[in-house]
Protein backbone atom coordinates (compact mmCIF):
# COMPACT_ATOMS: atom_id res chain seq x y z
CA UNK A 1 0.00 0.00 0.00
CA UNK A 2 1.92 2.79 -1.42
CA UNK A 3 1.42 6.33 0.51
CA UNK A 4 1.27 9.47 -1.87
CA UNK A 5 2.98 12.81 -1.24
CA UNK A 6 4.36 16.03 -3.29
CA UNK A 7 7.08 17.55 -2.87
CA UNK A 8 8.12 21.61 -3.39
CA UNK A 9 11.01 24.16 -2.96
CA UNK A 10 10.96 27.61 -2.19
CA UNK A 11 14.11 29.67 -2.29
CA UNK A 12 14.62 32.73 0.00
CA UNK A 13 17.01 35.64 -0.50
CA UNK A 14 18.49 38.72 1.47
CA UNK A 15 16.67 40.85 -0.92
CA UNK A 16 13.30 38.68 -0.98
CA UNK A 17 12.87 38.24 2.75
CA UNK A 18 13.01 41.90 2.99
CA UNK A 19 10.25 42.45 0.77
CA UNK A 20 8.35 39.27 2.71
CA UNK A 21 8.66 36.98 -0.52
CA UNK A 22 10.48 33.90 -1.70
CA UNK A 23 13.00 34.70 -4.65
CA UNK A 24 11.79 31.60 -6.40
CA UNK A 25 9.02 28.43 -5.29
CA UNK A 26 8.30 25.20 -7.66
CA UNK A 27 7.55 22.04 -7.78
CA UNK A 28 10.04 19.10 -7.22
CA UNK A 29 7.74 15.95 -7.21
CA UNK A 30 3.97 15.36 -7.03
CA UNK A 31 2.08 12.16 -6.26
CA UNK A 32 5.21 10.44 -5.70
CA UNK A 33 4.64 6.70 -4.19
CA UNK A 34 6.28 5.74 -1.20
CA UNK A 35 6.11 2.30 0.67
CA UNK A 36 5.48 3.35 4.51
CA UNK A 37 9.81 2.01 5.35
CA UNK A 38 10.75 4.21 2.08
CA UNK A 39 8.67 7.39 3.05
CA UNK A 40 10.35 6.99 7.13
CA UNK A 41 13.88 6.69 5.17
CA UNK A 42 13.05 9.48 3.16
CA UNK A 43 12.00 11.73 5.75
CA UNK A 44 14.61 11.36 7.59
CA UNK A 45 17.12 11.47 4.85
CA UNK A 46 16.37 14.95 3.73
CA UNK A 47 16.14 15.97 6.99
CA UNK A 48 12.21 16.95 6.94
CA UNK A 49 12.26 18.66 10.73
CA UNK A 50 9.19 20.91 11.21
CA UNK A 51 5.28 20.16 10.87
CA UNK A 52 3.38 22.99 9.97
CA UNK A 53 1.02 22.46 12.64
CA UNK A 54 1.45 22.10 16.17
CA UNK A 55 -0.05 19.94 17.98
CA UNK A 56 -0.51 16.98 15.49
CA UNK A 57 -3.18 14.42 18.02
CA UNK A 58 -3.98 12.36 15.20
CA UNK A 59 -4.41 11.38 11.51
CA UNK A 60 -7.04 14.02 10.97
CA UNK A 61 -4.97 16.61 11.72
CA UNK A 62 -2.01 15.34 10.44
CA UNK A 63 -3.39 14.87 6.89
CA UNK A 64 -4.22 18.77 6.81
CA UNK A 65 0.42 19.39 7.70
CA UNK A 66 2.88 19.19 5.30
CA UNK A 67 6.45 19.03 6.60
CA UNK A 68 9.60 21.01 5.68
CA UNK A 69 13.18 20.90 5.70
CA UNK A 70 15.43 23.68 8.10
CA UNK A 71 16.70 24.78 4.26
CA UNK A 72 20.05 24.71 2.41
CA UNK A 73 22.30 27.60 2.65
CA UNK A 74 24.43 29.12 0.20
CA UNK A 75 27.04 30.64 1.76
CA UNK A 76 28.17 32.75 -1.49
CA UNK A 77 24.35 34.36 -2.21
CA UNK A 78 23.18 33.71 1.15
CA UNK A 79 20.02 31.59 -0.28
CA UNK A 80 18.28 29.49 1.72
CA UNK A 81 16.28 26.77 0.02
CA UNK A 82 13.97 25.18 1.98
CA UNK A 83 11.95 21.57 0.90
CA UNK A 84 8.42 20.76 1.87
CA UNK A 85 6.66 17.39 1.69
CA UNK A 86 2.69 17.01 2.22
CA UNK A 87 0.66 14.25 2.30
CA UNK A 88 -1.61 14.08 -1.27
CA UNK A 89 -5.04 14.28 -0.06
CA UNK A 90 -6.46 12.48 -3.46
CA UNK A 91 -5.98 8.92 -1.70
CA UNK A 92 -8.06 7.00 1.00
CA UNK A 93 -8.65 9.21 3.60
CA UNK A 94 -7.31 6.12 6.10
CA UNK A 95 -3.52 6.06 4.69
CA UNK A 96 -3.54 9.60 6.94
CA UNK A 97 -3.06 6.91 9.54
CA UNK A 98 0.33 5.97 8.19
CA UNK A 99 1.72 9.46 7.06
CA UNK A 100 0.92 10.36 11.14
CA UNK A 101 2.63 7.08 11.98
CA UNK A 102 5.39 8.07 9.25
CA UNK A 103 5.90 11.43 11.02
CA UNK A 104 6.05 10.23 14.48
CA UNK A 105 8.51 7.43 13.34
CA UNK A 106 10.64 9.77 11.82
CA UNK A 107 10.81 12.04 14.36
CA UNK A 108 9.41 14.86 13.18
CA UNK A 109 6.13 15.10 15.67
CA UNK A 110 5.98 13.35 19.21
Amino acid sequence: MPIKVSEYYSITTPQSAENGDYEETGTLDTGALYTFKELVDYIERIGFIHASMYPIRNADDAALAWIETDGDECYHTGARTYRTLHFDRDQPAHYAKYWHKALKLAGVIK
